[in-house]
């Protein structure tokens, strides 16, 4: 476990990381200049998954069949027609990614995992549907990735995917270049559950914690069904810093509270009470600027 943010920053695999995060936001970048944004926009996720998945295959952290896995995923994402189809068939890719037979067979993590990779992957991907030109789901993944570092107990490859989405991130604001896309929001999530799952085995109940830090990206779609919000009329009005810090805030508190929780019921209800005032929160965030007055 990594005792300090200096030994995090000094790190292999975190430099690693960074590395390849630079790789893929210059690629970005740069496609975005000669293709134009419409060309790359929705091939953001596709490649943080894949460059983390490169660097966690570099220092032998996963194995082939979770690396088929996260391709499975990326492929059902591209077919899910609507949240209750991408659930179904993210199943397949979900079992290659967690990977029960590898566990216990008293264990509830891996099955928890894939539960919810089941349910985030097409949440996110609505996220993403609705919210992509306001450059937000890649920061906030990178958000999230943080959250996750600071969450499990092991870290080594959430210091990958940190390292990878942090700087990625930037491919989404300030700026709006890429954003997850279909595919690529499956993919992520796959690889960010991989990564919790490898994470949280030393304290279980902290995987709890590390899938409710995904935040705004699943709570969000959630709302908007609950209460009936119009897509992306109402979110995409405010300056995109206010969602970015709401993000990052529900990140530091879900993490230095449910995600030091030893004990699995206490983690879930703490957890659990947070999201609910989370997502009575962004019902604030989407509030309809006031139309103005012709003079």
């Amino acid at each position: 476990m990594i005792e300090s943010a200096a030994d995090a920053l000094a790190d292999p695999i975190f430099v690693t990381g960074v590395i390849a995060g630079v790789i893929v936001l210059a690629l970005g970048i740069a496609l975005s200049a000669v293709r134009g944004r419409d060309e790359v926009q929705r091939y953001g996720g596709v490649m943080v998954a894949a460059a983390t998945l490169l660097v966690l295959l570099q220092f032998e952290m996963i194995g082939l069949s979770q690396l088929f896995g996260v391709v499975v995923l990326a492929i059902a994402g591209l077919f899910r027609a609507t949240i209750a189809v991408g659930a179904a068939i993210a199943i397949p890719g979900a079992f290659l990614v967690a990977r029960p037979d590898s566990f216990d067979p008293h264990s509830w993590l891996p099955w928890f995992a894939m539960f919810c990779i089941v349910l985030a992957a097409p949440l996110v991907a609505s996220f993403d549907d609705h919210y992509r030109d306001t450059g937000l789901p890649l920061p906030l993944f990178g958000i999230a990735a943080l959250g996750l570092f600071l969450t499990v107990p092991d870290t080594e490859g959430a210091m990958a995917l940190l390292g990878v989405a942090g700087v990625a991130g930037f491919l989404g604001w300030p700026r709006p270049v890429a954003t997850l896309g279909a595919g690529g929001s499956f993919a992520a999530v796959g690889v960010y559950v991989l990564v919790a799952l490898e994470g949280a085995i030393g304290r279980p109940a902290s995987i709890i914690a590390a899938m409710a830090i995904m935040g705004l990206l699943f709570i969000v779609p959630i709302t908007d069904r609950m209460w009936g919000a119009p897509g992306a009329a109402q979110f995409d009005r405010v300056d995109p810093l206010i969602p970015l810090i709401a993000q990052l805030v529900l990140v530091l508190v879900i993490s230095r509270t449910a995600g030091r929780i030893a004990g699995v019921l206490a983690a879930a209800a703490v957890t659990l009470a947070l999201l609910i005032a989370a997502a009575f929160l962004t019902r604030l965030l989407r509030r309809r600027r006031p139309t103005q007055m012709p003079d």
